[in-house]
């Protein structure tokens, strides 16, 4: 099941676009794989895209009607965002939370059933560029191993991290130093690196940069031929 596609605006835009005709303006098509409902009851997923600026992930994110989208038992939910921005230094905090109430809000959503992202450098000025996040289960848990890596079973059935070594490579226990205890609610936080975000190339690529250490450029930096808009299932946005 594939849900309309949402738009997400992190700036004020100058004037109304038309696809990207706006040059001071840059698209990211973000594509939630989402898991099936864990049981029969109803279940929602809520994506919450902010600027990484300001927004730590051990506090809430308020400001405005966050859509959510319902999950069904034994089927996966592609969930589409258009996320528009105007500046190209930003990097981009993701969080995806499982929720028994449609505005995550009920008593039984305290537990805070989150995946956290940060995705570094997602836009580049004019152009249209992509990232599918899928996540296999809703984050649940009865003891450490069904964390996968991604922290430990707390008290309440949500996997949490204290600590950096908690988590798997690839990952870090937010706002920790390494070695150092974390505040509980913590999770393993997913760091998604600007050439893994793709775009501008056409063909298949590991990695959306050219290049090595300090010469190492993104194709949409340095590529104009290939807009590549087949790079995730859902269809670009306007």
């Amino acid at each position: 099941m594939t849900l309309p596609r949402s738009l997400r605006r992190l700036a004020p835009p100058l004037f109304a676009l038309l696809g990207l005709g706006c040059a001071q303006n840059a698209f990211l098509e973000l594509q939630l794989d989402l898991p099936p409902a864990p049981t029969s009851e109803e279940w929602f997923a809520q994506t919450q895209v902010t600027n990484e600026e300001g927004h730590p992930f051990a506090v809430s994110w308020m400001g405005g009607d966050i859509p959510s989208v319902p999950l069904r038992a034994g089927e996966r939910t592609t969930d589409c965002i258009s996320v528009e921005g105007t500046d190209d230094s930003i990097n981009l905090h993701v969080r995806v939370r499982f929720c028994k109430s449609a505005d995550c809000l009920s008593l039984e959503d305290v537990a805070r059933r989150e995946r956290w992202y940060r995705l570094n450098h997602p836009f580049y000025i004019g152009r249209r560029t992509f990232h599918a996040i899928r996540i296999d289960a809703v984050p649940e848990c009865a003891v450490d191993a069904d964390c996968g890596g991604l922290g430990v079973c707390s008290d309440m059935g949500v996997c949490e991290c204290r600590a950096q070594t908690d988590c798997a490579d690839g990952f870090v226990c937010e706002e920790c130093a390494p070695g150092e205890p974390c505040d509980t609610g913590n999770r393993c936080l997913e760091i998604v690196d600007r050439c893994r975000i793709e775009g501008c190339v056409d063909g298949p690529s590991i990695s959306f940069c050219l290049g090595e250490g300090v010469n190492e450029r993104h194709f949409c930096e340095t590529n104009d031929d290939f807009p590549r808009e087949d790079l995730v299932d859902c269809p670009p946005g306007t």
